[in-house]
């Protein structure tokens, strides 16, 4: 299996496979092991792609068996209310016994944001 930076080529087999697993077109029987809500046109993995190298994939035998959307910009992942919910949520969210937030202090200022744009 190969891993790499996701390019322009590679967007068809990545929205086909994420469709596959999409909540609206999942297989009722494969719920049950997880799926994603959020759907994605070929413009925006496009944008991903050219704009943030944001897409990463797993191929072999030159199929695509896996994608992941890494650090994107804060303007890709905006236009999902989910998105805007769970940045909004965040101090109610733990992982292994941490609160995930950021300091009260920065809080609302626009620093959350502006990690996220960095990591790209």
């Amino acid at each position: 299996m190969k891993l790499k930076i996701a390019e322009l080529s590679d967007i068809d087999q990545v929205l086909e496979l994420h469709y596959k697993y999409q909540v609206d077109s999942i297989d009722e029987e494969d719920k049950k092991d997880g799926f994603v809500t959020t759907p994605f046109t070929k413009e925006q993995l496009t944008d991903l792609i050219s704009k943030d190298q944001g897409l990463f994939i797993a191929i072999k035998d030159k199929k695509v068996l896996a994608y992941v959307i890494g650090a994107a910009s804060w303007q890709f992942w905006s236009i999902w209310p989910m998105f805007k919910y769970m940045i909004k949520d965040l101090h109610n969210l733990e992982y292994l016994g941490q609160t995930l937030s950021i300091d009260k202090i920065i809080r609302g200022s626009g620093a959350l944001e502006e990690i996220f744009d960095f990591t790209i």
